[in-house]
């Protein structure tokens, strides 16, 4: 499983999600970060339909969309449980 987050600069509710991947990241969680300012991050996010920062979408091996969060932050213990099913 991997999460991958989706971020932009001048998002006010961005900070505490990226806070939270960084502190699953040094748990060990697979993450992947996305910039909707760059070219790499908007291709992403129109992959995954991402229309609101910031959103965190949990995939499989195969890339395939296992559960997300768009537009809201979650707690970090609800994206570990999603992560370790």
């Amino acid at each position: 499983m991997n999460l991958k987050i989706f971020t932009k600069d001048n998002c006010p509710n961005c900070p505490p999600a990226k806070a939270i991947a960084e502190n699953l990241e040094k748990e060990g969680f697979s993450i992947s970060y996305y910039d909707l300012g760059s070219l790499d991050g908007l291709s992403e996010a129109v992959y995954h339909d991402i229309m609101s920062t910031p959103s965190m979408v949990i995939v499989d091996d195969n890339n395939n969309e296992v559960h997300s969060w768009r537009g809201d932050v979650p707690s970090i213990g609800d994206v570990k449980e999603k992560l370790k099913s």
